[in-house]
């Protein structure tokens, strides 16, 4: 019994694939780093969060366990958010706001999706039902602003991941930041939102194929290189499964259910 939508499906796959490259690295996915070599049990707690996002990854696959993997999903990219995330941004808000701004946007996916599998009534109100997708909305826009703002900060390196067969590499690295930001002011103030959505999530899907799926083509033993295709896939299905919930946002816990 699998998912119909899409975009849980692919979310699904994105943390199979995060635990997998913990598990094969024995070490957090780059994305969570830096993680202090002094915490305690570095190399069990390592093991131990790709386990989680890997068997969250699968669970979100069944039935049976999807509920219980969706609020594993939310516990595991809620703590990364509030213990590395946020900590840093507050140290240094200019140099972070990139790093707090992609953390944000996996977490409005995991909200989405648990509020879509468990009803008003669930143990943690405020992240169920209606109330549950609102603060995915809010969360996806949010996070989209520290997108954009990473790429007007970082203007120059943005532009050198623009593939070399691109012609007007800068032009793209201003356009694709202001489009970060135009879909966030979007989504925030609920006009055109979905239509904001849809396009953001198509741009972060581009990134994932343009620069990151051929950069693993190119260097296939490279760590970074993967870990940064695992990480724009699971922004881009983060967001995806957001952009679901404009759509008839009830239909998403009854297709996780009943599809196979």
């Amino acid at each position: 019994m699998t998912t119909a939508r899409p975009g849980i499906a692919a979310l699904a796959a994105a943390m199979i694939a995060l635990g997998i490259l913990g598990l094969g690295t024995g070490d957090f996915a780059l994305v969570w780093q830096p993680v202090p070599a002094w915490v305690p049990l570095r190399e069990a707690l390592a093991y131990a969060f790709a386990i989680a996002s890997l068997a969250a990854g699968a669970g979100i696959w069944w039935r049976r366990t999807a509920a219980v993997a969706a609020a594993i999903a939310l516990g595991y990219f809620f703590l990364w958010w509030l213990l590395l995330r946020v900590p840093a941004f507050v140290t240094s808000p200019l140099d972070n706001a990139g790093g707090l701004g992609e953390n944000t946007v996996a977490l409005s996916g995991a909200v989405a999706l648990y509020a879509a599998l468990h009803g008003p009534a669930g143990r943690l109100g405020f992240l169920c039902g209606q109330r549950g997708i609102r603060l995915a909305r809010i969360l996806l826009g949010v996070g989209l602003i520290g997108c954009g703002e990473a790429h007007f900060r970082f203007l120059k390196a943005t532009a050198d991941f623009v593939p070399a067969w691109i012609p007007g590499h800068l032009a793209w690295a201003v356009a694709t930041g202001s489009g970060f930001l135009a879909a966030a002011v979007a989504i925030l103030i609920a006009v055109q939102a979905r239509l904001a959505a849809i396009l953001a999530t198509a741009m972060m899907g581009t990134f994932t194929l343009l620069v990151w799926l051929v950069g693993v083509a190119q260097a296939p033993r490279d760590r970074f290189h993967w870990t940064a295709l695992a990480v724009s896939w699971t922004l881009t299905a983060a967001a995806w499964v957001v952009t679901e919930t404009y759509r008839q946002p009830e239909r998403i816990a009854l297709d996780v259910v009943t599809s196979s």
